[in-house]
């Protein structure tokens, strides 16, 4: 019997992303195998082809997205440490000059600022960052990144803003 391949979430394919990378290219192979073979003559489809040939194709898969998963958490974590450095060297040069010290009140509005701005630039780098292959943003661990970016973002933005009015 053929292997019924269903397309992915992919919120809960960012959440795997983040906890467990081979589940993670599991589910990315699966939803992309439901994306070339038809969902609406999957059966038909994978009787036609032979499970060496499905195989064969699940392989090519695995590798391709192996190394599309592993640029994008290369780029997730370097970009996240490079915003941690800017941060801190901007909270180091703000303590030299004497605007930042352990004797003031914590200012809430600094504090949502620099949190959201810190997000906005992680998010930003993230995004802007990954020089991998594409598939034209098709790819489930394309869709994920952008849900992951979106993830980022839009709290980042939501902080900015929350210390603006405050």
């Amino acid at each position: 019997m053929a292997k019924i391949y269903k397309i992915q979430n992919p919120y809960c394919g960012a959440l795997a992303f983040l906890l467990s990378t081979k589940h993670f290219i599991e589910m990315s192979v699966e939803n992309d195998m439901a994306r070339n073979v038809l969902i609406e003559k999957q059966n038909e489809t994978s009787r036609a082809m032979t499970a060496d040939q499905l195989e064969a194709m699940e392989q090519q898969f695995i590798a391709g997205h192996s190394e599309v998963i592993n640029n994008i958490k290369s780029v997730f974590l370097s970009s996240l440490f490079y915003v941690l450095a800017a941060s801190s060297i901007s909270i180091l040069i703000a303590a030299i000059l004497g605007h930042v010290n352990a004797n003031f009140p914590i200012n809430k509005t600094k504090i949502l600022s620099l949190l959201g701005s810190s997000l906005i630039a992680w998010a930003t780098l993230m995004k802007l960052g990954g020089n991998f292959s594409t598939w034209n943003g098709e790819a489930f661990p394309q869709i994920v990144q952008t849900v992951i970016f979106k993830s980022i973002f839009i709290p980042g933005v939501s902080f900015v803003l929350l210390s603006i009015l405050m």
